[in-house]
């Protein structure tokens, strides 16, 4: 019962390690738009992938039917935290002190 609760939590700090250290490791000459196009087409490939794989009777046509804005507001609200990380980073803010404030 407890495990529901705590291995989201996990994924979350496993990934968010991941995520500053990737951000602060993108390369300085490469534009983070750029950047970040490499990123979304891994995220989308891993996302169909998981789909697929964890969903039995999957149907993803039919789940694009449900779609609202909210997937939408939300990819341009993850474009500007990942950039503003990236620019951040860039600035020589280091990763303990920009995630932070």
């Amino acid at each position: 019962m407890m495990f529901k609760f705590i291995w989201p939590l996990a994924l979350i700090i496993l990934s968010n390690v991941f995520y500053q250290i990737s951000a602060k490791s993108a390369p300085d000459e490469m534009n983070p738009f750029a950047s970040l196009t490499v990123t979304y087409v891994i995220g989308a490939v891993a996302s169909l992938i998981f789909y697929y794989v964890l969903n039995k009777e999957a149907n993803i046509i039919h789940e694009y039917s449900k779609v609202n804005w909210a997937p939408f507001v939300l990819g341009f609200a993850i474009v500007g935290l990942e950039v503003g990380y990236i620019y951040a980073y860039k600035a020589g803010w280091p990763v303990s002190v920009a995630q932070i404030v």
